[in-house]
């Protein structure tokens, strides 16, 4: 599949909706970094210039970036030095504060944490930003909005896409391990997400597109294609994975959300790294595409489960939990965050 021709989005779709893509261009190949320049020329987003990093990205590649843009343009920017940064409000308020008055452009330069923070950023400023991708570990890139802890709840904002994804193979292909694997593991995750859609179109009525969740599955072939290629590195297979990681945060910009590619097994993964931040465990909690991954694999039992469960006659008054019981478990699992998850689930 040809990303950039997925950019010019489809009109007159069968769901009813003209799917249109904000972001104009992707540039994933060798060598890439030296392109930025060209790119920003070509969108008009050249001058004043803000680049958003952490200490890891900027090392990897933020540094190198930096040195493109100086030859033309005037650069600021803000490098995170946590040890473990995670995407919360502080981190959005630190970077809005170190804007310069008449910034043009945000370059983001990282992934799935650095990504979020400078989406969330743009949206807030309505400064156009490019996301520089350092690991293919999320499929967040195209997405039009950003989870965010609040007082421990993980919470999704609406927020913007970038206005171009570059990523460039040497660097993505020598990304730490676990982050290949969580890029994986997030896609593998869309098994049980488009299972989960599915189910809510056909007993609510949600929105549906099957253009949409043709997109996601393509992400899904190409990503399982990949397999004996990631265990070696192999760049042709980092390329793929990063097509299909960009073509399904594309399907969630098309559908204005991210349910085409979040379902139970990414609630999942976020109780998970809830519990992990509330006991403090921050320098040992899985990446969340590692945990979408695991998490996956058990909601797909629960979903094997269910023949059985229903021809145990599940929906018999006798077997059925009351809200009370429901809120009483529910409170006892999340604690001090039960409230929140009764009041955005009920």
């Amino acid at each position: 599949m040809e990303l950039n021709e997925l950019l010019n989005g489809k009109k007159n779709c069968e769901c009813g909706k003209d799917h249109v893509s904000t972001v104009k261009k992707i540039v994933i190949k060798d060598n890439a970094l030296p392109d930025i320049p060209g790119v920003l020329t070509d969108l008009g987003m050249t001058g004043n210039l803000h680049l958003i990093a952490d200490k890891n990205t900027y090392m990897i590649a933020g540094n190198t970036v930096e040195k493109l843009l100086d030859k033309s343009d005037k650069v600021s920017k803000t490098i995170f030095e946590d040890e473990h940064l995670i995407t919360d409000m502080n981190a959005v308020d630190r970077a809005l504060k170190e804007l310069n008055e008449g910034t043009n452009a945000i370059i983001a330069v990282g992934s799935g944490t650095i990504n979020d923070i400078s989406r969330y950023v743009s949206y807030k400023s309505g400064i156009p930003y490019i996301i520089v991708a350092t690991a293919p570990s999320m499929d967040g890139f195209a997405s039009p909005v950003s989870p965010m802890m609040v007082d421990g709840f993980k919470v999704t904002y609406d927020a913007v896409p970038p206005v171009a994804i570059i990523g460039d193979l040497e660097i993505l292909a020598a990304a730490p391990y676990n982050m290949i694997l969580a890029g994986f593991g997030d896609i593998a995750g869309k098994y049980t997400g488009l299972a989960d859609w599915n189910l809510g179109h056909l007993l609510t009525g949600e929105y549906y597109c099957p253009y949409i969740e043709s997109l996601v599955r393509k992400s899904l072939e190409i990503c399982v294609s990949t397999i004996d290629g990631l265990i070696i590195r192999d760049k042709k297979a980092i390329e793929s994975l990063m097509h299909a990681l960009v073509i399904s945060g594309i399907a969630m910009l098309f559908a204005g959300n991210s349910r085409p590619a979040s379902g139970a097994e990414h609630r999942l993964a976020h109780l998970w790294e809830m519990f992990f931040l509330e006991k403090g465990l921050h320098d040992t909690i899985p990446l969340h595409g590692e945990n979408v991954g695991i998490a996956s694999i058990i909601i797909s039992e629960y979903y094997n489960r269910l023949p059985a469960l229903l021809s145990d006659n599940l929906y018999d008054k006798g077997k059925r939990k009351n809200i009370s019981e429901i809120e009483s478990e529910i409170m006892r699992v999340y604690g001090k965050l039960g409230k929140s998850v009764m009041e955005e689930n009920f």
